[in-house]
């Protein structure tokens, strides 16, 4: 499966956070962001991710558009540096959230890896 980002563009506000890059990443191969504080990388890999729409431009994922397409976003994932939760979530009520947003979520895995960290599902996160 090919990304493929075609001149994808980014605003917040006045500010341009991505502008106009251009990248295709074949299958097996790995790639690295460079760049200083505020340059972009996390806001472009959060559009690779989906989980931002490029205001101008495209990203497609073997040639469906990664933000609009479900099913492409079960092989795509972004892993942040900073965890994100919903205030007061608790590690079920995320995985809950997880579970609806991806099809191929296995409760069993959730179970097991809880266990083995020694998380507890219902205790708050935040």
């Amino acid at each position: 499966m090919k990304l493929n980002i075609n001149q994808a563009t980014k605003y917040f506000g006045k500010k341009v956070a991505v502008d106009h890059i251009e990248m295709d990443i074949a299958p097996g191969t790995i790639h690295g962001l460079l760049g200083s504080n505020g340059a972009g990388k996390t806001t472009l890999m959060k559009i690779m991710a989906g989980v931002y729409k490029a205001d101008k431009g495209s990203v497609t994922y073997d040639g469906a558009d990664i933000f609009e397409s479900p099913k492409v976003k079960n092989d795509v994932i972004l892993l942040h540096d900073i965890p994100f939760f919903f205030k007061g979530a608790t590690l079920k009520k995320m995985a809950n959230f997880y579970q609806a947003m991806y099809t191929n979520w296995s409760s069993e895995r959730f179970v097991q890896l809880s266990q083995h960290f020694g998380l507890a599902p219902n205790t708050q996160l935040n």
